[in-house]
Formats: C-alpha cells, sequence, structure tokens
C-alpha cells in the first residue's frame, strides 16, 4: 500500500500538475480591474493564463476562472490610486 502511495506521488511530481484557482484580478496597487464589459474581462483573464472571466457587475469588478496560483487575486493592503 505504502508503494503504491509513493508510486503516485512521484507520478504527479514528474507530469507537474498545475493548481488553478478562481478570483478577482488585483492589480500592483491592490485594486480591482474595474470593467463595464465581459470582453475586456475576458481578454485580461486569459492574458493572465485564465480559462475564462466576466465582468461581475455587482462589484463592476473582473472574476476570472482556472488562473495560476502565482496571480494575484487577493487584496494585500489598501488600494492606492
Amino acid at each position: 500500500m505504502n508503494f503504491f502511495i509513493l508510486i503516485a506521488s512521484a507520478c504527479l511530481v514528474l507530469t507537474g500538475v498545475q493548481c488553478r484557482k478562481d478570483g478577482y484580478l488585483y492589480d500592483s496597487k491592490n485594486c480591482k480591474y474595474a470593467c463595464v464589459d465581459n470582453d475586456y474581462c475576458l481578454k485580461e483573464c486569459k492574458s493572465k493564463g485564465g480559462y475564462y472571466g466576466y465582468c461581475y457587475r455587482w462589484y463592476s469588478s473582473c472574476y476570472c476562472e482556472g488562473l495560476p496560483d502565482k496571480v494575484k487575486t487577493e487584496k494585500t493592503g489598501r488600494c492606492t490610486l
């Protein structure tokens, strides 16, 4: 049993498993990407490596799906304009 777990873990490491996440896009000033249409957000999300993006109208912000882990999707401080 332990051998099977070891082999499965090694296969995952060797294949380069990539984790994906969803969230709002933030710029370098901790501000969300503002939007008015889905096309803009789709373009921005894809440029960051995401699968899909749309303008979440309630917050007027771009929401992305399938982003790489390295992309900032959480606010880390105050938005400075």
